[in-house]
């Protein structure tokens, strides 16, 4: 999650994190 922090996550997950 890294929704703020954690900017590479966000890309992997942009399904979870880009509510």
């Amino acid at each position: 999650v890294g929704r703020g922090e954690g900017n590479e996550r966000v890309r992997r997950n942009v399904g979870r994190v880009q509510r």
